[in-house]
C-alpha cells in the first residue's frame, strides 16, 4: 500500500525509543564521583564543555541525524545544541556551553535531550559553582561627596553638585568601570564603620551588604556603578568625630566571586561647627 512503507519506518523509529534509558551527562574538569559536580574556577568566564555519552540509537545508516539540545534544568530554552550522523560517531560528544548562557546562580542541574525523532530525557547532573577567594585586583570604590582629605562633614563638599547630599541623606559610593565586567554581573559592596579615622577597631556598625547589577547600558556608556549609603540611622549615624567608614566590594558572576576591589576610606566628621553637637538633618543650618 502507498506509504506503508514510511508508515513503517516511523513505527519502527518510535519502537527504538521505547525503554532507551540515556546516562547522565558529565562536564569536562568535574569528577563524575563528585556529587554536587564542583566546576572548574574559570567556568563562569570561560563556560562549560558537556560530555553526552553515545546513546544506544545513534544513527547506523547515511542521511539520519539525531540532535542533541542541552538545557539548564528549570529552563524551556536550550543553551546549546549539536546535530549528528553516522560520521561523528564516537563514545561520547563534547558540547561546548557559552558562559553567559550559565544561570546566576550558585549551583544548578543540567540534562539534555536527544530527538531521534521522538525525544529522550537523560538524567539530571549538578553543577556547582567553585568557591574561591576571588583576586584584589578592582579598584577602590570612590566617595564623591568627600573632601580632598578625605572627610565628609555636616556642610557639602562640593555644594554645587546637582546629585551632591548632605551626610544625613546619604553617604554616595561610584564604583569605577572596568573592562572585567560583563552585562549581568552583580556587585556587592560591603560597608562598616569604625571608631578610629584609619578603619582600625572596634567597629561602630556591622558590615552591610548593597547590591547593583551591571547593564547593557554601563558597558555601553562604560559607566561607573552608584549606590547610596542609606538608611542614615543605622548605617552612618554610630559615626560622630574622627571616625571612618571601609567600604569594599566584589563582583559576582553567576552566583560565583570572580574579583575583588582594594578598600576605599572615607572619614566621617559630623561635629557641628561651633557647637557641641552632632548633625543628623537640616535643623542647625541657620
Amino acid at each position: 500500500m502507498p506509504g506503508s512503507k514510511s508508515r513503517k519506518s516511523a513505527v519502527a523509529a518510535s519502537a527504538l525509543d521505547i525503554g532507551i534509558l540515556l546516562n547522565a551527562p558529565g562536564v569536562e574538569g568535574v569528577d563524575p564521583g563528585d556529587a554536587s559536580g564542583t566546576l572548574p574556577i574559570d567556568a563562569p568566564t570561560n563556560g562549560l564543555v558537556v560530555k553526552v555519552p553515545r546513546w544506544p540509537a545513534f544513527p547506523g545508516v547515511p542521511d539520519v541525524e539525531h540532535t542533541v539540545n542541552i538545557y539548564i534544568v528549570g529552563s524551556a530554552v536550550s543553551v546549546a545544541r549539536r546535530a549528528y550522523s553516522i560520521v561523528d560517531d564516537a563514545a561520547e560528544f563534547y558540547i561546548p556551553v557559552a558562559a553567559l548562557a550559565l544561570p546566576n546562580r550558585p549551583s544548578f542541574e543540567i540534562i539534555y535531550i536527544v530527538r531521534t525523532p521522538n525525544p529522550t530525557t537523560s538524567p539530571p547532573r549538578r553543577l556547582t559553582f567553585k568557591v574561591a577567594e576571588p583576586p584584589t585586583v578592582l579598584k577602590e570604590p570612590v566617595f564623591p561627596d568627600a573632601s580632598l582629605y578625605g572627610y565628609i562633614i555636616c556642610r557639602k563638599n562640593k555644594p554645587s553638585g546637582p546629585e551632591s547630599l548632605f551626610i544625613w541623606e546619604g553617604i554616595r559610593i561610584f564604583i569605577p568601570f572596568d573592562t572585567r565586567f560583563q552585562e549581568n554581573d552583580v556587585v556587592t559592596l560591603v560597608w562598616q564603620g569604625w571608631a578610629t579615622l584609619n578603619i582600625a577597631p572596634p567597629a561602630l556598625t556591622v558590615p552591610a551588604s548593597f547590591t547593583v547589577t551591571v547593564t547593557a547600558a554601563d558597558i555601553r556608556d562604560r559607566n561607573s556603578l552608584r549606590i547610596v549609603i542609606q538608611p542614615f540611622v543605622t548605617w552612618i549615624k554610630p559615626m560622630t568625630a574622627n571616625h571612618s567608614a571601609s567600604a569594599t566590594y566584589t563582583l559576582l558572576r553567576r552566583g560565583a566571586a570572580i574579583f575583588k576591589s582594594r578598600t576605599g576610606l572615607v572619614k566621617l566628621d559630623r561635629k557641628i561647627p561651633g557647637e557641641s553637637g552632632f548633625c543628623e538633618n537640616s535643623s542647625w543650618m541657620k
